[in-house]
């Protein structure tokens, strides 16, 4: 019983040494890890609670793709798109000749997957 209740207090102890110690959004990391173990090994659901609530509160607060640009809108789909059909237009003509399909049903495959693919 006693030992359960040292836990409990170092638990309580670790929370608020790890909640004083957030400076910028970021916590004390081995402290958080140790508060977390403690309370699973100990059993205590609201210990865990209360770590997993603070840590998902500090996530939700910090920038987590600052690095990311938003600047370029359309680009990026109008390469993937344009990728995309000239590789599935190769594909399919690249398999019908290989199949042994004559040139005039090659080119029928490949002018139908271009405009399939105009229309999507």
């Amino acid at each position: 019983m006693s030992i359960q209740n040292e836990q409990t207090s170092l638990l309580q102890t670790k929370s608020q040494s790890s909640s004083s110690s957030q400076t910028n959004g970021h916590s004390d990391l081995e402290g958080a890890s140790t508060s977390a173990r403690l309370a699973y090994e100990s059993s205590n659901g609201d210990a865990s609670r209360q770590y997993h609530e603070t840590k998902s509160a500090v996530s939700r607060s910090e920038d987590e793709e600052g690095w990311h640009q938003s600047a370029g809108g359309l680009l990026q789909p109008v390469i993937f798109g344009g990728l995309d059909g000239i590789l599935t237009s190769f594909a399919i003509v690249a398999g019908a000749a290989g199949g042994g399909l004559s040139v005039t049903a090659v080119l029928v495959l490949g002018f139908s997957n271009i405009f399939a693919d105009a229309l999507r």
